[in-house]
């Protein structure tokens, strides 16, 4: 026997008897869902924060160190990894077994370990062919099964292996009334884990039409999940649910804002002075804000559903650019280059940010004065110059009479643009690298279009 074959036998014997045990929920877990769903789906389930010195986490990262296919070289690209096909073999008579003998914990552990491996099974065709079966033999039955714990297992391995085509759209499409069925489902982790594999499955043309009935009910479902616990992941699925059916969505797109609005921020429509958010609730905004940027995609250029959306939107844009809701900066941004792209007219409303933009990128004149810092490196905003000057091109596109002939209280519009010009030039300067004054050229140029507009 050569010395790969007795590695390969050796790392077999580790997988099966040492790694996979870990695998399993703890006593410890399970008394987690019973008293607390909501941390047990922020520790057992969001596995992305795990600690490094988690047993489970730990068995998984050997398991996938010895089936990635890094660790095996074959000439026959055909030819898939030995210790993966094994350990895939072992885990499929783990699973017949476990669940004829009502080992829940091991059928868990299994299923666990087939959808940690997703990304290196889909790199085999072969292997890929194999997971319908047991999608259709042994998840798709054990949807309906009595135990909570099971249904949030079989929910997570079709939200894992949703990419996968079915050659039998009748189990699919079974399946995918399943999980809406758990959508309604009184055991919180079964029923987030059904909500993000409904959101995987929404991408898949076979199921569109389907979909297209239960839309605004699997909305609901969302926010109404979404006002009882704080989860990115949770407003990620719901935001790719809207990207795939805009237009079931565009008749209450101004509706759905306002309970995003009231799902996530709460204060945020009236803050209050010196309010702070934790992290997972700032995610949880953030991704509420990349949400409604999608909204505003479907809302398009309809100009009075537009105007609508700033009036309700302008007070958590405004806080973003604050100390207290800096966290979310980027994800308002994007909602603001958004609107000031489809408004055919610049909203008064919208001029406020011109001032604001200046001041946080190159500084106030007092700023630039009395702090070398920021005379040399710019203001606290200056990194996002690039993403803060398309949006005062659209504002001056839009509406270049406002610009060439109104005032904020800093000073004219028009002066206020060429200090950023001036000030991004002198900082390019002062770092020695001309290519950093490329932003203050292109906005040059569109201050010229500008003038050119007004004067036609």
């Amino acid at each position: 026997m050569c010395i790969r074959d007795r590695i390969r036998g050796g790392l077999d014997e580790i997988l099966q008897t040492y790694a996979f045990p870990k695998l399993q929920i703890s006593p410890k877990d399970a008394k987690l869902w019973d008293e607390d769903p909501q941390e047990f789906i922020k520790l057992v389930l969001e596995e992305e924060i795990w600690d490094d010195y988690e047993p489970r986490f730990a068995a998984m990262q050997l398991i996938d160190a010895a089936c990635s296919e890094e660790s095996y070289y074959s000439k026959d690209k055909d030819l898939y990894h030995p210790v993966l096909a094994q350990f895939l073999s072992f885990l499929a008579s783990t699973l017949h077994t476990s669940i004829q003998h009502s080992q829940i914990r091991i059928f868990d552990a299994a299923l666990f370990a087939v959808g940690k491996l997703e990304e290196e099974i889909e790199k085999y065709d072969a292997l890929v062919e194999n997971i319908e079966p047991v999608l259709k033999q042994c998840i798709l039955p054990n949807l309906r099964n009595p135990l909570g714990i099971v249904r949030m297992r079989c929910a997570w391995v079709h939200s894992k292996f949703a990419a996968v085509k079915f050659k039998d759209l009748g189990s699919l499409s079974e399946a995918f009334q399943e999980l809406i069925k758990m959508l309604k489902e009184k055991e919180l982790p079964a029923k987030f884990m059904a909500m993000l594999a409904v959101a995987n499955l929404v991408n898949k043309k076979e199921l569109a039409e389907q979909v297209k009935q239960h839309v605004a009910e699997i909305i609901s479902v969302y926010l109404e999940q979404m006002r009882d616990m704080d989860s990115e992941r949770l407003t990620d699925a719901l935001n790719n649910i809207i990207k795939n059916f805009s237009q079931e969505i565009k008749p209450y797109a101004i509706n759905l804002i306002k309970e995003i609005l009231n799902v996530c921020y709460g204060t945020f429509e009236h803050p209050k002075e010196g309010e702070d958010l934790d992290v997972e609730t700032e995610m949880a905004a953030s991704a509420c804000l990349d949400a409604i940027g999608t909204i505003i995609e479907v809302i398009g250029k309809d100009q009075a559903e537009l105007q609508q959306a700033e009036t309700l939107l302008l007070p958590v844009i405004v806080r973003s650019f604050s100390p207290d809701g800096s966290a979310i900066m980027d994800s308002a941004i994007e909602v603001l280059t958004k609107l000031s792209y489809y408004s055919l007219k610049t909203a008064s409303a919208l001029w406020q940010f011109f001032p604001l933009f200046v001041d946080m990128t190159v500084g106030t004149p007092e700023d630039v004065a009395t702090r070398e810092n920021i005379k040399e490196e710019g203001n606290w905003g200056y990194e996002n110059l690039g993403e803060l000057l398309p949006i005062l091109q659209n504002l001056i596109s839009r509406d270049p009479h406002t610009f060439l002939t109104s005032a904020a209280p800093q000073g004219s519009y028009t002066s206020l643009a060429f200090t950023l010009i001036s000030r991004i030039l002198q900082i390019a300067k002062c770092s020695g690298k001309d290519f950093n004054g490329i932003p203050a050229i292109r906005f040059a140029i569109a201050l010229l279009e500008a003038l050119k507009v007004d004067a036609g």
